[in-house]
């Protein structure tokens, strides 16, 4: 399917997975939630960095954590924190396949009118 990212698995231990996939980011982005404007709109994410991966029969299960700040220079504030996401997909032969990411639309609260 065209909305899904494939990853072919080297013969790795479990152990070994977290440095890998750290070292393939760029082939996950696409499906990872990298939106941080719910917590500062100037928000930019800085690192990303995978905590855990877990796998059952069937699905698999990247944890990952996401850097961010915001600088606001001319008034000297500085912004940055963390977000944890979870990033689930599933096994198709020694594929692993993820959707892509779909963002929520931004609502306003003049929608509810």
């Amino acid at each position: 399917m065209a909305n899904e990212i494939k990853i072919s698995l080297p013969s790795l231990e479990h152990d070994e997975l977290v440095d890998w996939l750290q070292t393939r980011l760029s082939q996950l982005r696409d499906a990872m939630d990298l939106v941080v404007s719910e917590y500062d709109p100037k928000a930019q994410i800085d690192r990303i960095v995978i905590n855990s991966v877990r796998l059952d029969e069937t699905r698999v299960q990247i944890e990952y954590a996401l850097a961010f700040s915001a600088d606001y220079t001319c008034s000297g504030i500085e912004y940055s924190g963390k977000a944890n996401r979870i990033l689930i997909g599933h096994w198709d032969g020694s594929v692993w396949v993820f959707p892509f990411h779909a963002a929520p639309v931004e609502r306003s609260s003049a929608d509810e009118l």
